[in-house]
C-alpha cells in the first residue's frame, strides 16, 4: 500500500454479535534489557547458537562494553562469550542478536563474536547472562538442568538432538509456542514477561526459532511518533469489562510516504468476537482491493492498493 502524504484510511472491525471485553490480570513488565531468545544448537550443527537481547524501553541503550557470558550447568565460573564492542546499541522495542560464529542463520547478527565458536559452544543444559560495562548483571537465564537459574526455576531447553527450535521468553504470562509463533497473538508484543522466575518466563519455541537483530521491526510498533511507517488510532478509546461495543474504528495515518505491505491489528484474545473476515469492513481508497485475513487474535490487511 502506497500511502500519500496527508492521506489516510480507517479501518473498522464489527464483532458479531458483541465485542466485549474480560479482566485480566497484569503481566509483569521488564523494564531492562532482557535475554528474550536462544538457541544452543541448530539443525544441522551442535553450535548453530544465537542469543538475541530484547529492550522493552522507550529508549535506545548503549551496549557499549557489555559483555553475554557463559557457564555450565552446574558450574560456579562465568566465562565471556561477547564483549560487545564501543558503539554497540539496541533500540527502542528493538533486538540485538549476538551469535556464535559456526551460527547459520539468515537474520544477520549485530555481533559475531570470536570468543564464541564450535569449541566454545553452550549446552543443552547451561546458563548464560549479560552484564553492563560495570559488571553489573542486567539479565541471568538457567535452562533445562542449570542450577541457578532466576527464581530457582529453570527454563526448559529446546532439546538434545538435533533440531531448529529455540527458548523464548513470554511476552505476556499467558503466551505459549503458539501465540508467540507468526501469526499468533503474541507474535508482535515483544518478548518483555519478567516476572525474574526463568521456568515462568521462558517456552520451548517449537514453531522454529525466530532470531531479531536490531533492524527488526519494534515490537510492540510505537504508539506516538511512529517508526517511519505511521500512526494509529482507535474509537473508542476506553471500553469497560462486561459492556458490548458495537465496532472499534481504527484509523491509520502515514508518516511520511512509505509503503506498507501489511497492517496487523491484535485483538485482545480476553475480548469475545466473531473471528470473521465478514466482520472486517474496509473504507478509504488506499484499501481499495485490499484483502482482509484473521489468523487467532490477529487481523490482518494484505495487498492494498498504490
Amino acid at each position: 500500500m502506497r500511502l500519500r502524504p496527508r492521506f489516510s484510511c480507517a479501518l473498522v472491525v464489527l464483532a458479531v454479535p458483541t465485542l466485549m471485553s474480560a479482566a485480566v490480570p497484569r503481566a509483569r513488565a521488564a523494564t531492562h534489557v532482557v535475554i528474550s531468545e536462544f538457541a544452543t544448537r541448530g539443525s544441522s550443527s551442535a553450535t548453530d547458537e544465537f542469543v538475541e537481547l530484547y529492550n522493552p524501553t522507550d529508549n535506545a541503550i548503549d551496549l557499549s562494553g557489555w559483555k553475554q557470558q557463559y557457564k555450565s550447568a552446574s558450574g560456579t565460573t562465568w566465562n565471556d562469550r561477547a564483549i560487545l564492542p564501543a558503539n554497540s546499541s539496541i533500540p527502542a522495542h528493538g533486538f540485538f542478536l549476538i551469535a556464535n560464529t559456526s551460527y547459520v542463520g539468515s537474520v544477520v547478527p549485530d555481533y559475531t563474536s570470536s570468543l564464541w565458536t564450535s569449541g566454545s559452544g553452550m549446552a543443552d543444559n547451561g546458563h548464560v547472562r549479560i552484564i553492563d560495562a560495570s559488571a553489573v548483571e542486567v539479565d541471568k537465564v538457567g535452562w533445562g538442568s542449570a542450577i541457578d537459574p532466576e527464581g530457582g526455576s529453570p527454563a526448559p531447553n529446546h532439546g538434545t538432538t538435533a533440531n531448529g527450535n529455540s527458548v523464548e521468553r513470554k511476552a505476556k504470562s499467558t503466551s505459549t509456542a503458539d501465540s508467540l509463533a507468526a501469526g499468533g497473538a503474541h507474535a508482535l508484543l515483544g518478548n518483555g514477561q519478567d516476572t525474574n522466575v526463568n521456568g515462568s518466563d521462558f517456552v520451548t519455541q517449537t514453531h522454529g526459532r525466530n532470531p531479531q537483530n536490531s533492524s527488526s521491526a519494534p515490537e510492540p510498533g510505537f504508539a506516538v511518533g511512529g517508526n517511519g511507517t505511521g500512526r494509529a488510532g482507535i474509537q473508542p478509546a476506553l471500553v469497560f469489562t462486561g459492556r458490548a461495543v458495537d465496532s472499534l474504528k481504527i484509523a491509520f495515518v502515514q508518516d511520511s510516504s512509505y509503503t506498507i505491505s501489511k497492517i496487523a491489528i491484535l485483538i485482545p484474545p480476553e475480548w469475545t468476537w466473531s473471528h470473521q473476515t465478514s466482520s472486517v469492513v474496509l473504507s478509504g481508497s488506499a484499501f481499495q482491493g485490499a484483502t482482509p485475513s484473521i489468523a487467532g487474535d490477529s487481523v490482518f490487511i494484505d495487498q492494498s492498493a498504490a
